[in-house]
């Protein structure tokens, strides 16, 4: 998934990415996300999030 257009991250577009990831393989490494800024890399790194998608 291409963050590059997104500028911030709340709980909801959180929720929806764990739904994409549902909806996908539960296998790590199914959905990556990437090209998010600098606030949303704080955002997913402090939710760990790399533990559930691979980030780049």
């Amino acid at each position: 998934m291409d963050l590059s257009h997104a500028e911030y991250m709340d709980s909801s577009a959180m929720g929806m990415l764990l739904q994409l990831r549902e909806h996908s393989s539960k296998k790590p490494g199914s959905v990556v996300l990437v090209n998010g800024n600098e606030a949303i890399q704080d955002i997913l790194r402090i939710a760990n999030f790399s533990a559930l998608f691979t980030i780049q």
